[in-house]
């Protein structure tokens, strides 16, 4: 259910947390990203970098709608 795209099943969003030589390069520790199911790499979405090889973990978006009667605020 978190995979997105034509076929429903092309994107997952993620939050990533890279390693120490893609920190020097300028990603950020933590970076929003996204998998590409098809071609199967990570990709920065700051830079549109191919993070693959960096990735050291991460965290599933859920980007779907909250349902109806539960607030999305944070408080």
């Amino acid at each position: 259910e978190f995979a997105q795209g034509v076929l429903t099943c092309e994107t997952v969003y993620v939050v990533a947390e890279v390693d120490e030589q893609a920190m020097k390069e300028g990603v950020p520790q933590f970076v929003m990203a996204y998998i590409d199911i098809r071609l199967g790499v990570i990709i920065c979405g700051l830079s549109g970098w191919n993070i693959t090889e960096h990735v050291l973990r991460y965290l599933i978006v859920d980007r779907t709608a909250a349902p109806a009667g539960i607030s999305a605020e944070v408080a």
